[in-house]
């Protein structure tokens, strides 16, 4: 990392994204590449360039799409269709750099397996998609699925199906741990070494599940340099009940609470209130070098890309350092080099 000379270009470029705003702030480290990805429930991948405020739509397959990695290796792009139900990859992004609204076709794609998927974790070669369908045939029991995608070559090949019984939302990966959020509570299972260890049974389960004091129901995870982010959706009527809940030292706490305890309030920060912006944050990204938390707001003013200084100490209620207009976002990757 690098303090680019053209900081304050940098920070003025970034009323294309608010003419209320001056971005983010003197202090932030600016790389040589700063992509913000986006998609939304029309289908679009969308991408800001942080550095000079440029902002590219690209048109994919899908009709509407939630889910988003980001890979260097390729300069590609998977995200998880909706409307194909499938994880669709587009390589060689930086070939549109010049055109800002442009048509693009996936240049390599899964079997249309999904029913109704939530999210996306990669690991190395493996590619989980978490969704909320009925695993059991009996819509009275709380149940759902991962798909577990292996990619190989040019395409995506469906390794396994793994039932469980919680309601699967947001999902990341820790090292080989996946971590779940119960969707519609407050809970965050843990699968450990996920990836090799629900092989062959059809059913698999949590070994540990943890409640977050405060919140009412996760709607987002994000973890890096030790931070668990986690976002609140509040109740689903109001666009402003929203929250982010910041836990710091995560694993520990995780790992000294009994399971089904709580970590609680007091062990947290918690960033609510009307001027947050906050309503129903369905994604969350955290960049360490930044210390700025990007978030995806999907229904306070029509749907929003939000970020946040000093994420790591923030609570209160205080009004973001960004924002941009994005109606029906439904997921965000940053990726820095």
């Amino acid at each position: 990392m690098k303090i680019n000379p053209f900081l304050f270009i940098a920070i003025l470029s970034f009323s294309l994204f608010s003419c209320s705003n001056d971005g983010l702030n003197g202090d932030v480290r600016i790389s040589d590449t700063a992509y913000l990805f986006a998609t939304t429930n029309s289908g679009e991948i969308r991408r800001f360039n942080i550095n000079n405020g440029k902002k590219f739509i690209f048109k994919t397959s899908s009709s509407n799409a939630t889910g988003i990695v980001y890979r260097e290796n390729g300069d590609e792009v998977t995200i998880v269709s909706k409307s194909s139900n499938q994880l669709q990859t587009y390589t060689n992004m930086e070939r549109f750099a010049e055109q800002q609204n442009v048509s693009i076709q996936p240049s390599l794609f899964g079997s249309s397996n999904l029913q109704n998927p939530v999210d996306l974790a990669q690991k190395d070669d493996f590619y989980v998609v978490s969704d909320n369908t009925d695993a059991d045939g009996n819509p009275a029991t709380i149940d759902s699925k991962f798909y577990i995608y292996q990619r190989n070559g040019d395409t995506y090949i469906l390794r396994n199906i793994l039932n469980t019984n919680l309601k699967v939302g947001s999902i990341i990966f820790i090292d080989n741990d996946l971590y779940v959020a119960s969707q519609n509570t407050d809970k965050i299972a843990k699968f450990p070494n996920f990836v090799t260890s629900y092989v062959n049974n059809p059913w698999g389960f949590p070994t540990k599940t943890v409640s977050i004091d405060g919140v009412t129901a996760i709607s987002a995870l994000e973890f890096k340099d030790g931070i668990m982010f986690i976002g609140d959706r509040g109740t689903v009527e109001s666009d402003s009940d929203g929250a982010i809940q910041v836990v710091r030292k995560f694993l520990d706490k995780f790992n000294s609470v009994e399971n089904l305890g709580k970590i609680a309030f007091g062990d947290q920060k918690r960033l609510a209130g009307n001027n947050t912006l906050l309503g129903n944050p369905v994604d969350i990204e955290y960049n360490p070098d930044y210390n700025a938390v990007f978030v995806a707001e999907s229904l306070n003013g029509g749907g929003r890309i939000i970020a946040f200084n000093n994420a790591d100490a923030i609570e209160g209620n205080f009004a973001p350092d960004l924002k941009y207009s994005v109606p029906g976002v439904t997921s965000i990757f940053f990726y820095t080099k």
